[in-house]
């Protein structure tokens, strides 16, 4: 476990650290009404704005700075993924930063963390990649460290029963919620969302090589939980402008399930070619095979990402991952929508906690922090 001290920090008046950081300016977001990424219509009665941004987490230096998972504790303590710096956790307290574990498959060790999260003051992990769930206290010691039998992206909630996503495949038909207790066997799915039938894309190389993978055009179900583990939800493609949206708590009750308008946007062709380029980016493709082998539908997928708040409220992106901003449609917890925000280039939305939005920002050299700005 490394420690790595910011003499720089200071403390939000809320009990958020703060990190000081010459020039920085405000993140600015620009508001959305009634429009999207692309300028086209979209229909909406609340615009929401943010404003003070400010970090929460250090500037990286030129090691670090790919935000991946990020979680806030208790006592303005934190804890988060930095891609750019390999397999750490990363516990961020008053004006220290510990990293925690290192590559490896065995306890205390990390391939992909998936989720993470606090319950109290421990904090949890879920690895997919090498079926491992993990709790450590805030200083970083390894509490518990236990195999799991499915490759899931699992959230604890307290006890000894994980709530989670298993990982989707190519061929998969659902997404699903499922409960799993540690020394199990079994999972209990607690709700399902079906699945577009669309078959996965084959790109041959030549010389008898080929890639697999999943159609980038498809639109997939998608699903996440709050913060607090209270609520998991998700999305289901149905014909026309509906979309079925559903959440259950962790004891399987049903919280919401409702049916929902999401109007679709036309796929226009700079967004086909632009997939096609990157995929002739790789040695023994071509256009005509590419093309051929793409699902390409008559719309652009609806949403791309969730995010769910501790309270019920409810995000959903609908521009693509893509896109240089992010335009998000909200509703509130019993289904109803609540307008549009859009984000700004080089901003990512992580996480909602009452009226502050946690989202990663990047600099010129689009080196990233987490920054808490305030929905207005």
């Amino acid at each position: 476990m490394t420690q790595i001290t910011h003499a720089s920090a200071a403390r939000h008046p809320e009990g958020v650290v703060m990190v000081r950081r010459a020039a920085l300016g405000l993140g600015l977001v620009a508001s959305c009404l009634g429009c999207d990424s692309t300028g086209r219509g979209q229909s909406a009665r609340v615009a929401t704005t943010v404003s003070e941004c400010l970090p929460v987490t250090p500037t990286a230096d030129s090691t670090g700075g790919i935000i991946g998972s990020f979680s806030i504790g208790p006592n303005a303590a934190m804890a988060w993924t930095d891609r750019a710096i390999g397999n750490h956790l990363i516990v961020g307290i008053a004006d220290s930063v510990l990293l925690v574990g290192r590559e490896g498959a065995g306890p205390g060790e990390f391939r992909m963390i998936a989720d993470l999260g606090w319950s109290g003051d421990t904090i949890w992990t879920s690895d997919p990649r090498i079926q491992r769930f993990q709790l450590f206290s805030r200083t970083g010691t390894l509490l518990r460290s236990e195999a799991v039998p499915f490759r899931a992206a699992f959230a604890w909630t307290g006890t000894d029963t994980l709530i989670g996503f298993p990982v989707q495949s190519m061929v998969d038909t659902a997404l699903a919620i499922v409960r799993f207790t540690l020394g199990g066997s079994g999972l209990d799915t607690l709700a399902l969302f079906r699945n577009q039938s669309v078959p996965p894309l084959q790109l041959s190389m030549g010389g008898g090589r080929s890639i697999v993978g999943p159609q980038p055009l498809a639109e997939r179900s998608t699903g996440s939980h709050s913060p607090d583990g209270s609520r998991w939800c998700g999305v289901e493609s149905r014909p026309g402008t509906e979309m079925r949206l559903a959440c259950v708590a962790p004891d399987g009750r049903s919280l919401v399930d409702t049916t929902i308008q999401v109007v679709p946007e036309p796929l226009e062709q700079a967004e086909i070619d632009r997939i096609i380029d990157g995929f002739l980016e790789i040695p023994g493709m071509s256009r005509g095979g590419i093309e051929s082998a793409m699902h390409i539908p008559e719309h652009r997928p609806r949403v791309a990402r969730i995010i769910v708040a501790d309270d019920g409220r409810i995000w959903l992106q609908r521009s693509s991952m893509r896109d240089s901003i992010a335009v998000w449609q909200r509703w509130h917890a019993d289904g109803t929508e609540a307008g549009t925000l859009t984000l700004l280039p080089m901003q990512r939305a992580l996480s909602l906690r009452g009226d502050s939005l946690y989202l990663v920002a990047a600099d010129a050299d689009g080196i990233q922090h987490v920054e808490r700005c305030l929905l207005k």
